[in-house]
């Protein structure tokens, strides 16, 4: 970037898929990489595919399908 940034608050994503699987675990991180090219976590988060919605009610993903 050509200017720093600053961000503050909850970090969100948005993930569309497609694939074969009916289930799988997703990870998102965001990370700072400094000009030495050292990585410094800033957030992440995981989740199983089928409890995206709602961990009382597992949905499985429609495989060939876009899946958000």
């Amino acid at each position: 970037m050509a200017q720093p940034l600053t961000f503050a608050g909850p970090v969100s994503a948005v993930l569309y898929t497609t694939g074969s699987a009916t289930n799988i675990d997703w990870l998102m991180r965001l990370s700072e990489v400094d000009s030495t090219g050292n990585v410094f976590p800033l957030a992440e988060g995981k989740i199983h595919a089928r409890y995206r919605r709602a961990i009382s009610h597992p949905e499985f993903l429609t495989p060939g399908g876009v899946n958000p």
